[in-house]
């Protein structure tokens, strides 16, 4: 029988306190074993949180490692991750990845500066945040500018070039598929990012315009009329934005944070079969926060949007999960958005409807495909998974 050890780890937490942020499950997975898809699904589901990361060494054919459950944690920088909902894999997960990193940086006290996942949308790399006394975790994610969907005011926003690309895996990863190979002539950016957002131009056709619209659309009837207090109520729209790379579709919201908590809105089986059709992922309501301390509808007074540029709400029911908490992987489309409509490159954002989160961005001109996605992480359970 196998035993696996597992833990759960509040992601992106509001300053380092447990019971915010996102929770996440982090497996590790010996690196002489191997588990077919059909058992890690069955994990997750377990599970049953947002998502749950496994984590597997990449072991250099040069180097011996002792499998006593912690030795090839600490001594590699390399590892296989891949992530699953409680009803699906995912091809990109922020929050579990910060998870993943710190279990491997806190709990295992893994003494490299900067670990690599390889992952089904390339490989991402995690570093300490440099700020000592921030404790964070920052990740660089692939960066992703939404188009323009239809004709609302569009900020300062662009039109660039959707990314339709789509980068593989082999061995612990599904079968048909594999990971970038090593970039040897650059050497320090390690692995190659597997997307770029400027790698491919995909228009929108009229046929996935059409029906994005009717997703946006049946979903903000649904939440003006599905009220918490009972009568509609209305949800101005300033731009709807969308990332085909991602399967994000952002939604800029005016009112401030107070509209964005008054937000229930629903999704029908038309909405997931269109949403299933456009191959979405998410679904994104922001609006920019209050520049003063100030409570938002139904929440701790503590966790409030003080000090905060933006804040969001993200909702995969397309993967499973109504409301995610705090979704890493959104800013990769979030983060350039709104630097670009604020004209700041360094952002601070809180997410969440009940539970709330934090999280900081960076756009380095140094990385032009990446953004930089940090947070602070709470390991709250550890044991072990029997197989």
């Amino acid at each position: 029988m196998a035993s696996l050890q597992i833990f759960t780890v509040d992601a992106f937490s509001h300053d380092q306190r447990a019971f915010t942020g996102n929770p996440a499950a982090v497996c590790l997975i010996p690196a002489n074993l191997k588990l077919d898809t059909a058992v890690l699904q069955n994990i997750a589901t377990e599970m049953n949180l947002a998502d749950t990361a496994f984590v597997q060494c990449v072991l250099p054919s040069e180097i011996k490692v002792e499998h006593n459950g912690r030795t090839e944690y600490q001594k590699l920088s390399l590892f296989n991750l891949r992530w699953f909902t409680p009803t699906t894999e995912v091809r990109l997960c922020g929050h579990a990845t910060l998870a993943a990193a710190h279990v491997l940086f806190n709990d295992f006290n893994n003494p490299f500066p900067e670990l690599r996942f390889q992952t089904l949308s390339g490989t991402i790399r995690a570093s300490r945040d440099p700020q000592p006394s921030a404790d964070r975790v920052a990740l660089l994610l692939p960066r992703d500018m939404p188009r323009p969907l239809r004709g609302h005011h569009q900020d300062r926003g662009d039109d660039s070039d959707e990314d339709g690309s789509k980068e593989g895996t082999e061995g612990y990863f599904p079968p048909g598929d594999r990971p970038p190979a090593y970039d040897s002539d650059h050497p320090s950016s390690g692995l190659r990012p597997a997307v770029s957002r400027r790698s491919s131009q995909r228009p929108l056709t009229p046929e996935r315009r059409s029906k994005l619209q009717q997703i946006i659309d049946l979903v903000l009837q649904s939440t003006r009329q599905n009220s918490p207090t009972g009568s509609p109520h209305t949800v101005a729209v300033r731009s709807v934005h969308y990332s085909a790379a991602r399967g994000h579709l952002i939604v800029h919201l005016r009112g401030g944070p107070e509209a964005l908590q008054r937000l229930t809105p629903l999704f029908p089986p038309v909405v997931l079969n269109l949403g299933h059709e456009c191959k979405l992922t998410m679904m994104a309501f922001t609006t920019v926060a209050t520049t003063r301390s100030e409570k938002p509808v139904g929440a701790d007074t503590e966790l409030a949007v003080g000090g905060a540029d933006c804040a969001v709400r993200v909702f995969c029911p397309w993967v499973g999960v109504y409301e995610d908490t705090v979704t890493g992987s959104a800013y990769s489309t979030l983060a350039p958005y709104w630097s670009h409509v604020l004209g700041k490159p360094e952002l601070v954002f809180i997410q969440g409807g009940k539970r709330f989160g934090k999280v900081f961005t960076l756009l380095n001109p140094e990385f032009d495909d990446l953004v930089q996605i940090s947070g602070s992480a709470v390991t709250v359970l550890s044991g072990r998974f029997q197989l």
